[in-house]
């Protein structure tokens, strides 16, 4: 699999610092250039990677060799990025991920409720009044 692909990225600039028009190789690294599936120039971005235009790189890989290599593509970037987050000193504590004292109230009074309708659809049926849906009538 070999993908060739160049994006202008939102740092991308049209001209160096003397102000001459360039078309590739951005000062900025905003042209990104993929050549045979190697980064050649540019820095990754939300453009390059793909923000919904249907030239970006996971784009271009779910068109060109379908969703298991786009997929795996993915995969990879998940788990690089996660290790370089973690490697630079990006940390999450329990209390991060724990749910909010109202959130577990809210969560009570729903299952509370829930409970509620059960144990009263139970007795209707312990006293043979439970009414089928459709006909209305009793089940005994």
């Amino acid at each position: 699999m070999h993908l060739n692909l160049t994006v202008k990225e939102k740092s991308y600039s049209k001209t160096d610092e003397d102000g001459r028009a360039i078309e590739a190789m951005c000062p900025n690294d905003g042209f990104v250039y993929f050549r045979n599936s190697e980064l050649i120039a540019g820095q990754l971005g939300k453009g390059t990677l793909g923000n919904g235009n249907k030239g970006g790189f996971f784009s271009v890989l779910l068109r060109d060799y379908k969703a298991h290599a786009a997929a795996a593509c993915m995969n990879r970037v998940t788990k690089l990025s996660g290790r370089w987050i973690g490697n630079h000193g990006f940390s999450i504590g329990i209390s991060d991920v724990q749910p909010s004292d109202i959130l577990c109230e809210e969560k009570e009074e729903i299952i509370k409720e829930g409970y509620k309708k059960c144990d009263e659809q139970i007795k209707l049926y312990n006293e043979g009044r439970v009414l089928m849906q459709h006909n209305h009538l009793s089940l005994r």
